[in-house]
């Protein structure tokens, strides 16, 4: 693969980005058809006519398809294997789950395949990086799903970490920082909600900010506010997506002018991945004539501040 010759073409789609402005006027639109009128000639153009909300679903569905198979042909087999893992992850619960619906088709491994696996015990068709986790279900089998969960999100994160430093990239390693971080403040928030014991191992490693800080709350909203200025703390429910959307972008957005290499080609992926995701989260606010204030609150950001 010529990275120069790749980073470079992705560097020029930049400009396909939704700008800040573009975004409020899809945030501000008065109802569906014109919030499809202000994504016209833009990556996410969709139709005004649509009817249902399978329809709109799908269309997104292939959207994500096209990004997906655009990041298997540019990254090198350890991003996208990282690129598309949550979605292994997400199939790997359901497995445990015992339930045959909702998987996910991004996945590396195909989900029957994977549910063969966990029911044969064996691991013969699942790659290398998988297979601790389908070991993890096995050894769990008579534990409670969120027992299980906990598990599989522990796993997930050792074999993204795994995965990133083969490209011995502190940018890239920072972004899984962010997200090792998020992914406790959600169990902290879980458990807060849930009444339950809050224990310094049931957090994930590798994180800016300490395990040990998430065991007071007082002392985690200080040092998340230390660590991510920009941040609105407490952090509730209702405000969790838009905080954690608001640091991932804002960090892709600050880190996009590195000239070339690996960096700009994963970030591109990253970026578009969570625009998308946004954009599709409004549409669907839209389609439900949802108000233009509510929208605002749940946060869309730029990948690019202008």
């Amino acid at each position: 693969m010529n990275i120069l010759s790749v980073s470079s073409r992705i560097k020029s789609l930049e400009k396909h980005f939704l700008r800040a402005d573009r975004i409020e006027k899809l945030v501000l639109s008065r109802d569906f058809n014109e919030f499809s009128t202000i994504l016209e000639k833009s990556p996410y153009e969709i139709p005004n006519n649509i009817k249902t909300i399978e329809t709109l679903t799908e269309l997104f569905n292939n959207k994500k398809t096209i990004l997906i198979e655009e990041s298997k042909k540019n990254l090198p087999i350890p991003l996208y294997q990282y690129f598309v893992l949550k979605y292994d992850y997400h199939n790997l619960n359901i497995v445990a789950n015992g339930k045959n619906e909702n998987f996910s088709d991004y996945s590396i491994v195909n989900y029957k395949i994977l549910q063969a696996s966990f029911k044969t015990n064996n691991h013969k068709n699942i790659p290398a990086f998988l297979k601790p986790a389908l070991s993890i279900l096995n050894k769990l089998k008579d534990k409670s799903f969120e027992e299980i969960s906990l598990s599989l999100k522990q796993s997930y994160y050792e074999v993204a970490g795994l995965l990133l430093k083969t490209q011995k990239s502190s940018m890239i390693n920072y972004f899984l920082q962010i997200e090792i971080d998020f992914s406790n403040i959600s169990l902290f928030m879980h458990k807060r909600l849930t009444g339950k014991h809050l224990e310094q191992e049931n957090f994930i490693d590798g994180g800016n900010i300490k395990k040990e800080h998430f065991l007071k709350e007082e002392v985690l909203w200080k040092t998340v506010k230390n660590v991510y200025k920009n941040i609105d703390v407490p952090i509730e429910i209702d405000i969790f997506d838009r905080e954690r959307f608001k640091v991932l972008m804002g960090y892709l957005s600050r880190v996009r002018i590195v000239p070339y290499g690996m960096e700009p080609l994963f970030f591109y992926f990253l970026a578009r991945d969570i625009e998308l995701e946004n954009v599709k989260r409004i549409a669907i606010g839209k389609f439900y004539n949802i108000e233009p204030q509510i929208l605002s609150e749940w946060g869309a950001f730029p990948y690019q501040y202008v």
